[in-house]
């Protein structure tokens, strides 16, 4: 037979690491959710937020390694969008820059390499 499965049998997925905001407390074993979802925890363990377990206060510790990268990535531009700072239209640039206090038009010089930038 082909590579097609029958109706009684499912097709295979690829194992795939499995990052949940749920955290089992190494100090006292009680299973904490922190946030609701993983990209407010991500968001909560860059700016040093990440609250102590409810059972015995324990403070988590995450590993940066293993957080998934696209995860990492999308928290730190969301941190970036609040703070006020974009970055730059050229791709090879990608220089980070703050919004002015009052500005005049939609539009931001980048300052290495000169190319204008509009903004919200």
């Amino acid at each position: 037979m082909g590579n097609n499965p029958t109706d009684n049998q499912e097709t295979e997925r690829p194992a795939e690491s499995v990052w949940t905001t749920v955290f089992k407390c190494k100090r006292c074993g009680y299973r904490n959710r922190p946030a609701r979802t993983r990209l407010y925890l991500v968001k909560m363990y860059l700016s040093g937020q990440m609250p102590p377990c409810r059972n015995c206060g324990r403070t988590f510790h995450l590993i940066r390694s293993t957080i998934p990268v696209s995860l990492l990535r999308q928290a730190e531009e969301e941190i970036d969008r609040e703070r006020g700072i974009i970055r730059c239209a050229n791709p090879g640039c990608r220089k980070k820059l703050k919004l002015p206090a009052a500005p005049a038009r939609g539009k931001l010089r980048c300052p290495a390499c000169k190319i204008l930038t509009r903004f919200p």
